[in-house]
């Protein structure tokens, strides 16, 4: 073999091996790059919730937005109530422990749906008018029969603003009626004294959501099982409503909301 032929052979089989080896090579390196997850596939991607809680469903749910005024007035057609103030009020019932105003259970200032409406006059702008369920009333009631309470609400001549009132019902473990100084009803893990045992609700957690306006009458329905702060009872003793700016308002129609 002539050395000229040799070395051709010997640069062919280099060649060879060169290229070889690049087409081994390269797709190596593109199969190990598919094994690799895409960067937005991580575990903090993969897991979001596949449910939405659902709330459960209350008698309240019964109570719909009349389309006129906004405010909900079906509720008390659908469901039974116990009549604390209508004309008069109810037997059983008193309103000696209010404070700091004066009441009238006959006024015709603002009658709304019947002859009277009852006309609570502060002094200085703040005062509480306070129903009580008293000693060998006709009708208890206990919590778990109880849905809420509720009322129609005026200024009168004047305006409400919607933070202007606020309302309370309390209860007893005890008695099934008001007592002064019942010590029944404790909250777990209360580590303060001067707050309201019972919360206090301001109009505009009640879906009172602008200022009350003159010569109008709205419904106003407090929910208990929406009072989340407040502590476990058994017995519906009473209620008040209170202020802290303003001259009067007037109410008509106040009932307990209650199951059937």
């Amino acid at each position: 073999m002539s050395y000229a032929w040799h070395h051709t052979l010997v640069w062919l089989a280099l060649v060879g091996m060169v290229a070889g080896c690049g087409s081994q090579t390269f797709p190596q390196s593109v199969a190990s790059s598919t094994t690799e997850p895409p960067p937005t596939v991580a575990a903090m991607f993969s897991a979001w919730p596949t449910n939405t809680p659902v709330l459960e469903t209350s008698a309240r749910a019964t109570a719909v937005l009349d389309t006129a005024s906004g405010q909900p007035t079906s509720a008390r057609t659908n469901l039974p109530e116990v009549v604390i103030y209508a004309d008069a009020l109810s037997t059983g019932w008193a309103l000696d422990q209010s404070s700091k105003l004066t009441y009238d259970l006959q006024s015709r200032d603002v009658v709304d749906q019947g002859r009277y409406v009852l006309k609570a006059t502060t002094k200085d702008g703040v005062g509480t008018l306070y129903f009580t369920l008293q000693q060998g009333a006709h009708t208890t009631f206990r919590r778990n029969k109880v849905l809420g309470l509720r009322f129609r609400l005026s200024g009168g001549n004047s305006a409400i603003p919607n933070d202007a009132i606020l309302v309370t019902v309390v209860g007893s473990n005890r008695q099934p009626y008001w007592v002064p100084n019942d010590t029944s009803v404790k909250l777990d893990g209360r580590v303060t004294t001067d707050e309201p045992l019972f919360s206090e609700t301001r109009l505009y957690f009640l879906n009172i959501n602008h200022t009350i306006q003159p010569k109008t009458w709205v419904d106003v329905f407090l929910w208990l099982d929406d009072r989340q702060y407040d502590p476990n009872y058994t017995y519906v003793t009473g209620f008040y409503l209170k202020t802290d700016h303003l001259d009067r308002f007037y109410l008509d129609n106040i009932a307990l909301i209650t199951t059937r």
